[in-house]
């Protein structure tokens, strides 16, 4: 070991540079035998240097053979091949710990691992160099902005009042939903829904008494439509939609029915309503087998159609659109007890 005069203190260098770096530095010989295990090795491992001087990397900590540190390793002590062993695929391979504590409860320092052969000079044999960086920090940013991002996701695809899907998840759904189907020669069905004098509503109790009623409305009908595949959206203001993959106009309409009964029975007290004086909603059902030249923006049209019929019928109903496409459909109020 060199060293330099430093004053009247003579600094053995090497060392002094090891045990200051804030990272794990192991060097070992072309046998795997430990050379240098500096001092944030020592406290992170709970060993000593005199505990591991001169022995073998692999006996000291054994785990490492059979992991990618011990084939990382090999490589470089024979063929030279430096390597780095990022923590998304090696979060923990030593055995190191930050405090007494975390030893204790077994919850391992986040590594970073590189390996690569120490340079060679005049008179020295080849060493490896491992290098272990403590990126706890790092790991805890990540985790973070993935945190943040699916939260971004969630928020681009859920509608923040009501926690229900939006236009632009419904339009995905739909999409994909509508293709399926085409290609399945199966049908598909939407039930459109929209709140019976919602305005007025707003004007009488205000718009927090509104959103609480949106978000009333939009629970129950979650609740309702449960079905694997389903989804209930938020369409816009008022209005939702129910998709309903294979299903056909007879099904929606049933699912329909449910939804109709199942909010008037929240009993939320709506003055000008004319049924009972509770809160209502309207809804208009439409169903098709699509062929791949249809869109679904074909099939909210017959459902809009038909929900405008249910509330020029008096509202607190369910209208269906038959006829598929045609432009002289017939539009058919079911008749129901009010």
């Amino acid at each position: 070991m060199e060293s330099v005069k430093a004053g009247s203190a003579a600094v053995q260098w090497p060392t002094w540079v090891a045990d200051s770096i804030q990272m794990g530095l192991v060097v070992v010989d072309l046998d795997g035998k430990v050379c240098l295990f500096n001092r944030w090795m020592v406290e992170s491992s709970g060993l000593t240097f005199a505990q591991v001087q001169g022995k073998n990397l692999f006996g000291i900590f054994p785990e490492l053979s059979e992991g990618r540190v011990g084939g990382a390793l090999n490589a470089c002590l024979h063929s030279g091949l430096p390597a780095v062993l990022s923590n998304s695929l090696n979060p923990t391979p030593f055995p190191l710990y930050s405090d007494a504590q975390q030893r204790a409860q077994g919850v391992r320092r986040q590594q970073s691992v590189r390996i690569m052969r120490a340079p060679k000079q005049d008179g020295t044999p080849l060493q490896v160099l491992i290098e272990i960086a403590d990126v706890a920090s790092a790991v805890r940013r990540e985790r973070m902005l993935k945190e943040q991002a699916l939260e971004l996701k969630k928020l681009s695809a859920f509608d923040a009042l009501t926690g229900l899907a939006n236009r632009r998840s419904l339009d995905d759904v739909l999409g994909r939903e509508f293709r399926r189907a085409a290609r399945g020669n199966l049908p598909i069905a939407i039930v459109m829904v929209d709140i019976d004098l919602f305005k007025p509503f707003n004007d009488t109790y205000g718009h927090p008494a509104g959103d609480r009623c949106l978000m009333e409305v939009a629970k129950a009908m979650q609740g309702l439509v449960n079905r694997p595949g389903d989804m209930v959206a938020r369409y816009g203001g008022e209005e939702f939609i129910v998709v309903l993959p294979e299903t056909d106009l007879d099904g929606a309409v049933a699912v329909a029915r449910e939804l109709r009964l199942g909010v008037q029975a929240l009993q939320i007290a709506h003055s000008i309503s004319r049924h009972g004086g509770v809160l209502t909603i309207s809804q208009g059902v439409a169903a098709s087998v699509p062929t791949l030249s249809d869109t679904f923006e074909s099939l909210i049209a017959q459902a809009d159609v038909a929900l405008y019929a249910a509330k020029r019928a008096g509202r607190n109903r369910v209208a269906a659109l038959r006829g598929g496409a045609e432009v002289d459909a017939e539009i058919v109020p079911l008749a129901e007890p009010q």
